[in-house]
Order: structure tokens, then C-alpha cells, then sequence
């Protein structure tokens, strides 16, 4: 099981599923309405039990289906339920300041969900899952953040940035995303033309905190 597909359809659940989880909870009380285990309890747990199993087969396509699926369950409770839609509104992520990211990663399961979380944040987001074509994409695109893999099939994400920075100088903020923690593969990004460093799996309280930013 990949630890950062189970990090990331965390993230794009989170904002919905706690809310409904909370609501599941005999006598939950809120905003002066109490609710009942039968909101669905149940169902939100099988719905979880699907979402490990996806990440277990590394199907994007299915963790995107299931996190769909919890969405439209909660709401449709919600529609059939005057105060239970009032207690569990707050649901969507509110994003302060939507960024133009480019992400560049050749997994195609990560880079799929990164996207589908970015977007779910209010983000506007392209991708490209090689260096040359990340480098493309940056350069056609000038986005406010790119978020660049290192370990790529052609060039490397040190290489992208450097020929990135070429071209955009400093109108792109530059992000690295690597496996590899250590004060020497921070330094080498910056040395690379990099404004940050981010380890996996990403954090995207970090992320976010970080697209919230000054850039």
C-alpha cells in the first residue's frame, strides 16, 4: 500500500467525512439539533473500507469514485434533512487564495490524486508527468506555484528547475517533492533554482499553509 495515496484520499475526504462521522454519533448535538446513529454511521465506514482497499490496488480512478460517492452520500442526507443540512455545511474547504500550480510527478496514481485534492481546495491545477513537459508546462502556463518530483524519467526535477528558472526567472515559485529528507537534498534544491523543499509523504496542512503564503 502506498503511504502517500492513503495521505492524499485522506485529504480529499477529510473536510466531508468528519463532519458526517461526527453526525453518525448517537446523540450528537449541534447548532441546537440532536441527531441519531441512523445519519449513516455505517455506511461512512464502508465507504472508508473501500477507500483502503483502492490505495491498497492503487486505483486513483476508484479512490476518486468513493471520496464522490461519500460527497454525494452526506448531501443527500443532508437534502432529506432540513437541520442535519445546516450542522454539516461548513464541508468544503475554504481556500483563502486560489494558485495557478503546475504539477509535475511521473506516478500516475499520486499525480492524479495531488490534482484532485488541489482542485477540491478551490486551486486551479495542469500537470505534465515528465520533466520536458513539466518545463513546457511552466514556461506555456507562468503559474503562481509549481510543485516539481525529482525522481523523473528524463530529467530530473533539479534539471527542470534550473532550466525553469532559465526562463521564468523568478515569476514561478519553485517547489521541490522527494523522497529524501535530508539538510543535504534541501540544499541541493535550492542550489537547483528550488524556493522550497517538501518531503513524502506531503503534508498538505504544510501545502496549504505554504499556497496561503507569500509567493
Amino acid at each position: 500500500m502506498s503511504k502517500q495515496i492513503l495521505v492524499l484520499a485522506t485529504a480529499a475526504m477529510l473536510p466531508i467525512a468528519l463532519h458526517g462521522a461526527a453526525s453518525a454519533e448517537p446523540n450528537y448535538e449541534r447548532n441546537g439539533a440532536t441527531f441519531g446513529a441512523s445519519f449513516g454511521f455505517q455506511a461512512i465506514s464502508d465507504l472508508g473500507a473501500g477507500i483502503e482497499l483502492a490505495a491498497r490496488h492503487r486505483d486513483a480512478s476508484a479512490l476518486r469514485g468513493l471520496v464522490d460517492e461519500l460527497d454525494r452520500f452526506l448531501k443527500g442526507r443532508a437534502a432529506a434533512t432540513p437541520a442535519l443540512a445546516t450542522a454539516i455545511a461548513p464541508v468544503a474547504v475554504a481556500t483563502a487564495v486560489a494558485r495557478a500550480i503546475v504539477l509535475i510527478d511521473d506516478d500516475d496514481d499520486l499525480r492524479e490524486l495531488f490534482v484532485d485534492v488541489l482542485m477540491r481546495r478551490g486551486h486551479h491545477v495542469k500537470s505534465a508527468r515528465s520533466g520536458l513537459d513539466g518545463v513546457a508546462l511552466i514556461i506555456a502556463e507562468r503559474p503562481d506555484v509549481a510543485i516539481i518530483d525529482i525522481s523523473l524519467p528524463d530529467i530530473d526535477g533539479y534539471e527542470v528547475a534550473r532550466r525553469a528558472r532559465a526562463a521564468v526567472a523568478h515569476e514561478v515559485h519553485l517547489v521541490a517533492m522527494t523522497g529524501h529528507g535530508q539538510e543535504s537534498d534541501r540544499l541541493a534544491a535550492l542550489a537547483a533554482g528550488f524556493d522550497a523543499h517538501m518531503t513524502k509523504p506531503i503534508d498538505m496542512a504544510l501545502v496549504e499553509a505554504m499556497l496561503q503564503g507569500d509567493i
